[in-house]
């Protein structure tokens, strides 16, 4: 039998049913009280410091996107909805649930999502959240937004909506914005919350994102940006698939210093 790479298809399949921290956006926020409380984890950033959270640390809210574009899922966009409205509603029994969906098809995401989803009109075009969503850190005890200025993945895709969710959703929360100096997504990066950042150079020093900047230039970047200590680079594989091989399809940070790495079964195709 020859060997065929794995579809964004059944990538979703597979990740179904480990939830959204898996390819969808888990995100910090502001909460809805008066107080403006932040919900975060109970480590804090020292004071003036810029603190890139765990994905285990406690979240305000998780937001996800509404898969869009048939263009893109053809005739699996109706399995595709029913697999991400299936795992909003199993999210929404913890924490809060933001779904962006396009105005025209808000209805349609409401019904799928059910009344513990908040579905939002907010245009996008695909619902990777993870790598469209500002990456949210902490400063001086305030949640901000980083946009890292999302061009589908190295212009592989149709982003004309994507590429603003980023400063669209902070201006609606209200959250503040820093402008990355580099093009990402938030599936490039992997933290541990203690200033340690595991990325595949393959995602991120690339033509396709940042022509012309080098690793270091690009490590410098991120320790500035995201407030971390520490840029752990693993090689990667350009164009083995549309992310150029995001460090969350390899290895994850389960807790400091403990890593679950993703390693082919013998005999399996390379």
């Amino acid at each position: 039998m020859s060997y065929r790479p794995p579809t964004r298809r059944t990538v979703l399949r597979t990740l179904g049913g480990l939830g959204v921290l898996a390819f969808g956006g888990a995100a910090c926020g502001p909460d809805d009280s008066a107080s403006g409380a932040v919900g975060t984890g109970s480590d804090r950033a020292p004071e003036g410091e810029r603190r890139f959270g765990a994905e285990w640390d406690s979240h305000a809210r998780t937001f996800m996107s509404w898969p869009a574009l048939e263009s893109v899922w053809a005739e699996d966009l109706p399995y595709v909805r029913e697999d991400i409205a299936r795992i909003a509603r199993a999210i929404a029994e913890y924490e809060y649930v933001v779904m962006l969906a396009r105005p025209d098809q808000r209805k349609a995401a409401q019904r799928a999502c059910g009344s513990q989803v908040e579905v939002i009109p907010l245009a996008v075009d695909d619902m990777w959240a993870r790598d469209t969503v500002p990456v949210f850190v902490e400063e001086g005890g305030e949640v901000i937004g980083v946009d890292f200025n999302f061009n589908g993945w190295g212009d592989k895709q149709e982003h004309t909506n994507d590429a603003r969710v980023g400063r669209t959703l902070l201006t609606k929360y209200g959250i503040p914005r820093v402008e990355a100096p580099l093009v990402a997504e938030g599936g490039s990066f992997e933290t541990d919350g203690e200033g340690t950042l595991l990325i595949t150079e393959s995602s991120i020093v690339n033509e396709n994102r940042n022509p012309g900047l080098s690793r270091d230039d690009i490590e410098a970047d991120l320790i500035e940006t995201l407030g971390v200590d520490k840029v752990v680079w693993l090689k990667g594989v350009r164009g083995q698939d549309i992310t150029d091989a995001h460090v969350d399809s390899l290895v994850r940070f389960t807790a400091p210093g403990v890593v679950l790495l993703d390693q082919a079964f013998p005999g399996t195709p390379p």
